[in-house]
């Protein structure tokens, strides 16, 4: 037998029992054998051996030389920027929540709504005086266009008073 190691033969004690082939590879995820098919030593990964039960760090693995190595980390980013992404461990899955508070462009005209594909939305509010734009850049254009506005009435006025 391969396994129990080479026995040998002892002038007066007779056959002597070989000593048995070591089979720990010292690695604590693979699993440990003697093949006395193949006459070899097997040393089997098995990725369960890593398992931590964890479903949000990734699924582990288990490196023949390295011993266990850690899961990638799931994705949780839908890319839609008004939901709330996390990871449930308990129900093993991705949670993309969506959080209308978001989608508020300070316009007390509109509703923000955030759709959990296309992302945020401004829904006007019935009944509601003029839409005025208060993010920054709505601000700026909204300036522009007042001071446009002044310059082409005094342009009108110059012009006026300078044909009369």
């Amino acid at each position: 037998q391969f396994c129990d190691g080479s026995e040998t033969c002892h002038a007066t004690l007779d056959c002597r029992a070989g000593t048995a082939v070591p089979v720990d590879d010292g690695v604590g995820c693979t699993v440990d054998s003697c093949d006395e098919v193949g006459d070899v030593v097997v040393n089997a990964v098995n990725n369960a051996n890593c398992d931590n039960g964890q479903f949000c760090d990734g699924s582990e693995t288990c490196h023949a030389t390295l011993d266990c190595q850690a899961g990638t980390t799931v994705p949780v980013d839908d890319s839609v920027a008004c939901t709330d992404d996390s990871c449930d461990e308990v129900g093993d899955l991705v949670v993309n929540t969506v959080d209308d508070a978001l989608c508020d462009d300070g316009d007390p005209c509109t509703v923000g709504i955030c759709d959990a594909v296309s992302g945020c939305a401004s829904v006007p509010v019935s009944g509601c005086g003029a839409s005025v734009p208060s993010s920054p850049r709505g601000a700026r254009l909204l300036i522009v266009l007042f001071l446009a506005a002044a310059a082409l009435r005094e342009l009108r006025r110059a012009r006026r008073s300078a044909s009369v």
